[in-house]
């Protein structure tokens, strides 16, 4: 009960606070678009999600609330509280310390004012990797039928289900192994012997016969593309470069879309890559343009760090580079190229690298299985706070086995088990997208790469080639599981002990990200898309192009194929178009004394997320003649409405016609929503006032300073009949007492006024600066008794404002009722005239004050659109929506 009246206080007192800055607003005479009133849209914590290393780590969040007018402001941090999903992962208390409790993720919930903001805790911990590769160790076995790497002295082996470390260690002692490490998701352990004394394809064969093994196989090496790489670099360094393949793949549009939003949700972007600089940055000394110096080093994780002796420069930073391609913070440069998700620079991201079994010396670029599988099983200990993996690397271990595509699941684990695994791990990870390189084994089919294969049997895995958008030719491996082709062509730096310049390379590799990147911007948008989504969105919106035939380039499956190549900014559009819509809400009826006429038009947001709109208007007067007004752009939360307003000078007096555009951007060709001639008439009563009488219509020029500021008469009509009996008139009393008591300003006239059946004025309109005992004395008295007899109460709160009020004030009425007219004596449309025509312009907010069916919400909506005020609703048990509401609106 406590909780509720608080809230109702509240209520009250921002409504009155929020309505005094309405005044300003509602009394402009001089503005074509007048300066809107600034208010709350959200809560903006910092950091947009957290990333903890070690068990006792912490953090501090902090938030600032993000406006109506796109800018960002403090809060009362004590009115901040703070809860976490899973306390025993990460606790915070009530300023904000996050501390890491155990391994795992968590949510630490943020809200203010009716707003929340979800920022995800991961808390890391110890992350388990096999030991080092020894180099020396590496070879090809031909008699296995394998063209791929093996590491020589180890064998992974799966157990059937029910058996455990002890059994993998009794065979692994037949041989004079030992288990070096065991895998948490499946019964798989990595054994490790003397290739000195013992073969790897003798063991093989003698382990397979064992009847608790379902599977064995060789910790085979899995290539990364070949790119001697550090880092991607901006625009017009060198200046031959600009950037070309961002822009032929959408993406300089989708940054321009989503500069304009303010309130994006953080992502989290996962990789498992080998090659990534460690987390300190500690590696050789590198050139300016390298990402010692680039990359956002306080927004990356590396899990675990590759081993300290891969120092050869070109053999460890594929993962670093293709990292780039998505996130680094490059900011050299002229107009520089900052990655896919940190270019339009609002977007707040963690990025977490996981190293797939990085192999020292000259083979960093290839990751083990073992070492891989072990990166997967790090990468589902946090998968509750990942959005999006990259997987820049694949290898055609089908063809290095002798085999045959298209393979089902049975084939695949009875001759490489670990693959089947890790299956089983993307598949449990259904709400995270998995972007995988289709590979650039030029004409191979995809079915044969893995992980890209994967694609054809899981909706959250987008395989993603190379495609050139300007030849629109194919780049490495074609065929089904392509889902969709990127640029591969990016401008790098290339450092070895040799030689540092600048050059064009291609790969894979780099189309992956870009499409890992352009999921991020989709998930920060709205972060509720499914990996289902996803793609149909990024197919749906991409180029189809056919890519080859038989005449230049051998196809899999028929002489031509039809692509679909990234289109970022089409991706965008399409996504916006799902979830940003709008109404134009006009009255159709205006009437205005003089020459000046002030135009006010609801844009209700009818899409899912907040939305800065951009309105058009243009009038038409009595003769014919049309005028377009200046635009006005204005943030709307969503399912939620706000007054767009403009003036300007008639030069007739008699009917005037109103058309109203809404675009989701100052383009025009996003239009969401248009009012059309005929649909809202303004009356132009007095004759013109212009400044030259018979010249055209004219637009308000602005004056300095925008809005006009008055003070405020305000009558707060309070419903007592007998149907607020109860919760409702409890809250109400204290509501009115709490108003009384903050809002002192002698410059704001403020009366109390009691119906029913009856009329009362128990506070006359007058300076706030009334003794606190006269507005207690007065509220004791509201009894929650009798009819109601709102319609006349409206009537008589006109007269009082017309007779005590003042024209060169804003008149202002806030009806608290439930709607529900039983005992009036004059009508609803009595009650819009009298507003309509009153001797001074009035404002009306009206409050259905109830639970839902309790009130008569059409009746407020009416009286308030007469007058350019606003009505909403308010459960008494659930005032939190209403607060929202009203910080939202105002």
């Amino acid at each position: 009960m406590f909780f509720d009246r608080t809230i109702a206080v509240g209520v009250i007192v921002s409504l009155f606070g929020m309505v005094l800055a309405v005044a300003a607003y509602a009394v402009v005479l001089a503005s074509i678009s007048v300066e809107q009133d600034v208010r709350l849209v959200g809560v903006a914590p910092s950091p947009g999600s957290i990333v903890l290393d070690d068990i006792g780590d912490s953090t501090r969040l902090s938030v600032r609330g993000y406006y109506s007018d796109r800018s960002f402001g403090d809060l009362d941090q004590s009115a901040v509280t703070y809860t976490s999903t899973d306390p025993s992962v990460a606790r915070v208390d009530e300023n904000g310390n996050v501390a890491a409790m155990d391994s795992g993720t968590a949510d630490v919930m943020v809200r203010h004012a009716g707003f929340s903001k979800r920022v995800p805790v991961t808390v890391l911990g110890e992350m388990t990797m096999p030991p080092p590769i020894n180099p020396d160790m590496v070879g090809v076995l031909p008699e296995l039928g394998l063209e791929a790497e093996v590491v020589l002295n180890r064998v992974m082996v799966e157990l059937v289900p029910g058996y455990d470390v002890d059994d993998a260690q009794d065979i692994a002692s037949t041989f004079g192994g030992e288990v070096i490490f065991s895998f948490r998701t499946f019964p798989g352990h990595l054994i490790q012997f003397n290739p000195f004394t013992h073969r790897l394809p003798d063991i093989l064969s003698d382990v397979a016969n064992n009847r608790i093994v379902e599977a064995a196989y060789p910790d085979v090496l899995i290539e990364v593309s070949d790119h001697p790489i550090d880092t991607l670099i901006g625009a017009g360094t060198p200046p031959r470069y600009d950037g070309s393949e961002y822009t032929l793949a959408g993406f300089e549009r989708a940054w321009r879309i989503i500069e304009r939003i303010d309130d994006l949700d953080p992502v989290a972007i996962a990789m498992i890559d080998s090659g990534m600089l460690p987390e300190d940055g500690a590696a050789p000394p590198f050139t300016r343009h390298d990402l010692s110096a680039a990359f956002d080093w306080n927004n990356i994780s590396i899990i675990p760090e590759p081993d300290s002796t891969s120092t050869t420069r070109d053999d460890v930073f594929h993962g670093t580079a293709v990292a780039s391609v998505m996130v680094a913070a490059n900011n050299e440069g002229a107009d520089p190229l900052s990655g896919v998700v940190t270019s339009p620079g609002n977007v707040r991201y963690n990025f977490l690298a996981f190293a797939g079994g990085v192999v020292a010396g000259t083979m960093g670029r290839t990751m083990s299985t073992s070492g891989t599988t072990a990166a997967y099983e790090n990468l589902h200990d946090v998968r509750d706070n990942v959005d999006v993996v990259n997987l820049s690397f694949g290898t055609d271990l089908i063809r290095g086995l002798g085999l045959q595509p298209p393979l089902d699941i049975s084939e695949i684990k009875e001759n490489f088990g670990f693959y089947s695994a890790r299956f089983d791990i993307v598949e449990d990870m259904s709400h995270v997208t998995f972007v995988p390189a289709a590979g650039n084994d030029y004409g191979v089919d995809a079915l044969q790469i893995f992980p890209a294969r994967w694609s054809v049997s899981l909706p959250n895995v987008i395989t993603v080639g190379g495609a050139d958008r300007q030849s629109y030719t194919p780049y490495g491996s074609i065929g089904p599981a392509v889902t969709l082709g990127a640029p591969h062509n990016v401008l790098v730096v290339h450092v070895d002990e040799a030689q540092t310049g600048y050059f064009d390379l291609s790969g894979t590799s780099f189309a992956a990200p870009m499409v890992t990147g352009t999921v991020a911007l989709l998930k920060a948008i709205w972060p509720g898309l499914t990996p289902t989504e996803v793609k149909e969105i990024l197919v749906e919106s991409a180029d189809k192009k056919t890519l080859c035939s038989s005449a230049d380039f051998p196809c899999p499956a028929s002489d031509e194929q039809e692509w679909s190549i990234l289109d970022a900014g089409a991706a965008v559009d399409e996504l916006l178009s799902q979830i940003v819509d709008a109404q134009v809400r006009v009255n159709s009826r205006q009437q205005v004394s003089g020459g000046y006429a002030a135009i006010d038009v609801g844009v209700e947001n009818t899409g899912q997320r907040t939305w800065p709109f951009y309105a058009e208007a243009w009038v038409r007067s009595p003769s014919g003649e049309e005028v377009q007004l200046d635009s006005v752009e204005n943030v709307v939360a969503a399912q939620s409405s706000h007054p767009f307003r403009w003036g300007f000078w008639a030069n007739e007096s008699g009917l005037w016609d109103l058309k109203v555009r809404v675009s989701r951007d100052d383009t025009g060709s996003t239009e969401l929503a248009l009012s059309d001639w005929g649909e809202a008439v303004i009356e132009v009563l007095a004759p013109t006032s212009a400044p030259q009488p018979g010249a055209p219509p004219t637009p308000v020029p602005s004056t300095p300073g925008g809005a006009l500021q008055a003070d405020a008469n305000v009558i707060l009509l309070a419903d007592t009949s007998g149907s607020m009996e109860g919760l409702k008139i409890e809250s109400l009393r204290e509501s009115v007492i709490e108003f009384a008591n903050r809002v002192d300003d002698p410059g704001e006239f403020v009366s109390l006024i009691d119906f029913d059946s009856d009329f009362r004025q128990l506070i006359p309109l007058g300076p706030m600066g009334t003794d606190l005992g006269v507005w207690t004395d007065a509220v004791d008295m509201l009894d929650g008794d009798g009819g109601t007899a709102f319609f006349d109460a409206v009537i008589q709160a006109v007269s009082v404002l017309e007779s005590d009020g003042a024209p060169d004030r804003t008149n202002i009425i806030i009806a608290l009722t439930d709607g529900d007219d039983q005992d009036s004596r004059r009508t609803l449309d009595d009650a819009i005239s009298a507003l309509r025509q009153s001797q001074v312009p009035i404002l009306l907010f009206a409050i259905a004050y109830g639970e839902p069916g309790d009130y008569e919400l059409g009746p407020l909506e009416a009286l308030a659109e007469a007058t350019g005020g606003a009505a909403y609703t308010a459960d008494p048990v659930d005032l939190d929506r209403l607060y929202t509401l009203l910080s939202t609106i105002f």
